[in-house]
This record gives structure tokens, sequence and C-alpha cells, in this order.
């Protein structure tokens, strides 16, 4: 018997929504984890707290989060397992191998742009710090990570997640004034997460004008939100939770990775900051045009009838200094369709478990975001095309596009198969990537979990 298996069993995770499949992963995730800590110091497992940090697939709703409107995404067992210890000191230690340890000293300025993933460490502590106006105590820190690299699961979300939950019961914030007025529902941690990663005002302080863009909070909605094992649908700012769909019975995700390099993804920074900023634009536009206060395109669908129509007259007549008409339009009818036909048609689809009438909607999606977001890489379109030439009953992709990864469901017995010709399907149309894509089967799993 393992330390894990002393105190966190297979049946345990199981009784949290895990299948033995995936729980008996989420134990060697778990060892793994200690093994790291356990390097550098020797402590009894049972002394550690243990917490499971989910991985996010957005399922329908492209680019709509952060522009107020609906999206669809689900927590997957492809997470981060978290343990923890406090330590007597202020320094936060951080272990994520068995040869690599980072040291932040909570008292020296944290400097948050090393370029390094424990930057999203010191973005937490510094954002507690300045909004609790507290100095947080010490604590030992070791997680494991099972989602790929790059890939559009939220792993960076998942990791500022775990990071806040994990110095909020060590320093006891949930006691603070501050929690309590502010983060008492899981929709409000939810937003304030979103915040912390995008340097956004939330508790009132106005120094927090935030980054160039603002991506939402629907994947923390579903690491915080769930509930678990289903698919969840939510609206932003401010954050909403609609409909929570189970996944049917007999069928499997899978999922298969670009390998397209950081190199690629990072060229189209740009690209998709303007597809954020754009969104903002038309807003911005129409509260010009109409003296209305609606704060977002999703305020905007939802409460005026003839938004559609007067802004597109409005486009015709537009002659922006920063973005064409053109760029206008692409982007309005874009959200108009995700927002107003396709994720509720996915929804209605899921509730009854008619994969054909999904498939049809994320079929539209995926060809619309070609046409008009133009967020695809050639390697993306192949996954797509062959995952559905192998008889995949819905595909979507994941993430903010160029690149990323690709999601399907298909019958559960049938996914070895599957997953094998979808690989060679692939590696066939891009064999560089052959060593940099990866393909598996994964599940629904729950949200945010406090397991020791």
């Amino acid at each position: 018997m393992t330390l894990a298996h002393a105190t966190i069993s297979i049946d345990h995770l199981m009784a949290h929504g895990f299948t033995q499949r995936h729980a008996n992963a989420q134990l060697v995730s778990i060892e793994k984890a200690y093994s790291y800590i356990s390097a550098f110091i020797q402590i009894p497992f049972e002394q550690l707290s243990c917490y499971w940090v989910p991985g996010v697939l957005n399922v329908a709703g492209k680019h709509t989060d952060y522009a107020g409107g609906s999206s669809l995404n689900a927590p997957i067992d492809l997470g981060i397992n978290f343990l923890s210890a406090p330590r007597e000191d202020h320094f936060v230690q951080l272990f994520t191998s068995s040869d690599d340890t980072v040291i932040i000293n909570i008292n020296e300025p944290l400097n948050t742009e090393t370029a390094d993933w424990s930057d999203y460490c010191r973005k937490v502590m510094k954002r507690i710090q300045d909004d609790f106006q507290v100095t947080l105590k010490g604590v030992n820190i070791s997680f494991d990570s099972q989602i790929p690299s790059g890939a559009g699961m939220a792993a960076s979300s998942s990791l500022i997640c775990g990071f806040f939950k994990i110095l909020v019961e060590v320093n006891q914030l949930e006691t603070h004034p501050i929690y309590q007025k502010y983060l008492n529902t899981p929709e409000a941690i939810a937003t304030y997460l979103g915040c912390i990663e995008y340097d956004h005002s939330f508790i009132g302080r106005s120094d927090h004008l935030g980054a160039e863009i603002f991506g939402g909070c629907e994947q923390y909605a579903a690491m915080v939100c769930a509930g678990g094992n289903g698919f969840l649908e939510s609206q932003f700012r401010p954050l909403v939770l609609g409909n929570h769909i189970l996944m049917p019975k007999g069928y499997s995700l899978v999922i298969g990775t670009t390998g397209v390099t950081t190199k690629v993804k990072h060229g189209a920074v740009s690209h998709l900051k303007n597809t954020v900023k754009i969104a903002s634009m038309i807003a911005e536009i129409w509260r010009q045009e109409t003296g209305k206060s609606h704060k977002h395109l999703g305020e905007i669908l939802d409460n005026d009838l003839e938004s559609e129509t007067f802004l597109r007259d409005v486009f015709i007549e537009t002659d922006d200094a920063v973005y064409t008409r053109d760029e206008l339009s692409k982007r309005f009818e874009h959200f108009v369709s995700e927002h107003t036909q396709i994720v509720p048609a996915v929804i209605s689809g899921l509730m009854r478990s008619c994969f054909n009438e999904v498939g049809l909607q994320l079929d539209r999606s995926h060809k619309l975001a070609n046409l008009l977001l133009s967020n695809h890489v050639p390697q993306t379109n192949c996954l797509y095309e062959t995952a559905k030439d192998h008889g995949a009953l819905v595909v979507n992709t994941t993430g903010s596009g160029f690149g990323s990864s690709v999601w399907a469901i298909i019958e559960s017995n049938n996914a070895s198969l599957f997953l094998e010709q979808w690989q060679l399907g692939y590696e066939t149309n891009f064999p560089d990537q052959k060593e940099l894509a990866l393909f598996l089967e994964t599940a629904i799993a729950p949200s945010f979990l406090r397991l020791q």
C-alpha cells in the first residue's frame, strides 16, 4: 500500500465522480507530487493537504465569455494535484519535480514578470496581499500537472486556482471581513480568479487597471462552480450560471493536441488581442450611437431586440481609424451566431443526447471561426477533419485558437481504435508534429476538491 492509498483511496476518488481508471491515474499523480516534495523535505503524507483542480474544455461558445456571451465548459480529469504544508517562516517553496524547486521570499517585492511558471504563484500572492492588506504565511507547495502544455485546457488558470485555494486556507482568509464580503459565493471566487489572472480590479482597488485584454472567467466557473461531472453553462460580467448537463453514459471524450509550438502561438497574440478589443469597440460604438449604457455585446443583444439590425446599419457608415468595417462586421456576426444561436442549440441537443444536432452546430461554429475569426492553423483543421472522418459524433476545438487541441465525443467501446486511427491520420498529414502531438482519452471530472 502506497502512502497516497493509505489516506486517499480509489473508492474515495470514485465517490467524488472519477471513473475507476481515472481514479487510478489521480493516485499516480498524487504520488508524483509527494515524491517531488519528499526529495527535499521529509514529511509524512498524512500531514499534507491535498487538492484537485481540473483542466477545462471549452465545449461551445468561442470567444463569447469576455464579451458577456454564453459559453459551455467542462472540467476534465486532466488536471493538477497539489500537496501543501504550512511553514514557520515567510517563504513559499514550490516543488514541480524531484530536482526542481523555487523559493519565494514573501517579504521581498514580488516580481511577477520573470517569464517563469512560478509567476502564477507570485501573481496570486501579490494580489492577495494587495487586496487583503495582509502579510502571507509561508507554505510548501508541490504539484503534478497532467495537462498538456499549450493545449488550450486552462493549465495556467488551474495553477492560479490551486495556489489561491492553498494560500487562502493556510492564511485562514475565509474568516477575513473582505473575503466574507466579496468572495462569499463560488461565482464571486471564479470572477476574482479571472481578475487575478488579467490584473483587473474586483475588490474596490482602482490601481488594478488590467492588462490589454480581459479573457473572462469561464474556465474558473468550470473549476470552482460546476459541482463536477458535467457541462456547465455560464455567462460573464456578472457571472451567471445556467444549465448543468451530465455526460450521457456509454460515450467517451478523446483529445488530440496539435503539437504546435509555443513560438507559433506567441506570433498570434496580437491577433487574439484584436479579437478581444474589437468586441469592446463594437460595444463602445453602440454606447456612442444610442446613448445607452450596456457594458458589452451580450447585454446589448439580450436586452435590445433591434440591436442586430441597428449595428449592422451603423457598420455600413463606420469609418473607424483603428478597425475596418469588415473587421467590425465579422466580429459582430461571429458573436451573434455563437451567443444567440449555436450555444443555445448545443445545450438543447446535449440535454436530449442528440449528438447529430450538436455535431451540426459545432461544425457551423468551426467554419465560422475559420471564416470570421481566422484563428485556426492548418494543424487544427486537420485534427478536426480527421476526427470526423473516423466517425466522431461531436467534434470541437478548445482554447483561444492558433493551435491548442481538438476534442471529440465517441462511443466508449470504440475509443482505442478511434485514437489509433485519428493519430495515424494526423501524423500522415503533419509528420513534423509526431513527437509533440498527443492523443488520449479523458473524462468529465469533479470541479475543485480538497481531498485531504
